[in-house]
């Protein structure tokens, strides 16, 4: 009776071995160019952590450390160079305010609150005196209509067993599943992270085509998801982008961890709303509707980010500091929101040093008040 069950079985396994065998053995003769073609695909890896790791290696002496968690809204592109970057300028402005600093800015697009999580202890360790964390409201809107190309799934192999289970909810709408991380810790054990990444992306890209081709073949229109990195000019779109309650994104649980470990190390943190084309929204016809100002204050409970973590600039600048329709701002805009984080950082340090200064006052007072003898003790 198992007879012919067992050559069933070995018909369909057999077969399937040696393909995946093939597989495995082309993908390790082409390691290398599939690593290449997987690193285009993880910029976060060349840059952002790059930086970090440098600047682990030899922590700026002195200086007031500021680590900036964000995305492409904090970053600029020259006009005449598109491949050039601009940063925040954080740095500048903070010397304007008499607070020379160092800054580190772990900025990527794409990058969102479950990233932060994943690198957590990478930050710790460079053992920052602040971190400013920027928040996109497109990204607290949207849960599943990310293109799978920014999900950067490889840093999740830097999250700590400990930490899985905490963020739950957010990782499964990231589609990382709890295996994950394990299986990028081992590509990276054994020198392919990169190829791994580059055969999904091509997979991706094959599966892609080929439901193009089936689609046009059956003579169907191909319905995408809406990608919230491309421009924003119609109600349907405003209202799928900002119509969602930011305060229950997954994404906001990642954010309370990440600050409540911070500040279980010390480390403060400065939660900063990047700016959003209001006028836009209000041409639109959705800006009433939205009551982003609500949104925002119902975010704020929701992370119980006290005045001085909080620093919302959504109302902040005229559509026409705006290079588009995604909030991205140009130079001298970009300029500007460091300017008033700046002066939020000037303040709060002003307020954290009376305290200080009040705190030391009153057990100065303390211990004179101990060295005076009671008058009506001494009588006796």
């Amino acid at each position: 009776m198992d007879a012919p069950r067992d050559r069933w079985l070995r018909r369909i396994l057999v077969p399937a071995f040696v393909v995946v065998a093939l597989a495995a053995a082309w993908g390790w003769s082409r390691r290398a160019e599939l690593a290449e073609y997987g690193m285009r695909y993880v910029p976060i890896e060349r840059s952002a952590m790059m930086a970090m790791l440098l600047w682990q290696a030899n922590l700026p002496q002195g200086l007031f450390r500021v680590v900036v968690l964000g995305d492409s809204l904090f970053l600029s592109r020259d006009e005449e160079h598109a491949q050039q970057v601009h940063h925040i300028p954080l740095a500048e402005s903070l010397k304007e305010e008499r607070v020379p600093a160092a800054v580190l800015p772990l900025v990527q697009t794409a990058f969102r609150p479950i990233h932060f999580w994943y690198i957590l202890d990478d930050i710790l360790e460079t053992r920052p005196d602040l971190v400013v964390i920027e928040i996109n409201l497109r990204l607290l809107g949207l849960q599943r209509h990310l293109p799978a190309s920014y999900r950067f799934a490889g840093l999740s192999r830097r999250l700590p067993l400990r930490r899985m289970g905490m963020l739950r909810t957010a990782m499964q709408v990231e589609e990382i599943d709890p295996v994950e991380p394990f299986v990028w810790k081992a590509s990276e054990a054994m020198g392919t992270l990169y190829a791994l990444e580059g055969v999904r992306d091509l997979g991706r890209g094959m599966l892609t085509d080929l439901g193009n081709q089936t689609n046009a073949w059956l003579g169907l229109i191909a319905i995408g998801r809406l990608n919230p990195f491309e421009e924003l000019d119609t109600v349907e779109e405003a209202e799928l982008m900002y119509g969602w309650e930011p305060s229950e994104h997954p994404g906001v649980e990642a954010l309370r961890g990440v600050r409540d470990e911070l500040q279980a190390h010390g480390i403060p943190v400065l939660f900063v709303v990047a700016p959003v084309r209001l006028e836009l929204l209000r041409k639109l016809g959705v800006s009433a509707q939205i009551d982003l100002n609500t949104r925002i204050d119902r975010l704020q409970v929701e992370l119980a980010a006290s005045s001085l973590e909080w620093l919302n600039l959504s109302a902040a600048l005229p559509d026409s500091s705006f290079r588009d329709h995604q909030n991205h701002l140009s130079e001298e805009a970009l300029g500007m929101v460091a300017d008033r984080i700046a002066r939020r950082v000037n303040r709060s340090l002003q307020v954290e040093h009376a305290n200080i200064m009040q705190d030391l006052y009153a057990r100065k007072i303390l211990k004179a008040v101990k060295r005076v003898p009671n008058p009506d003790i001494a009588a006796h």
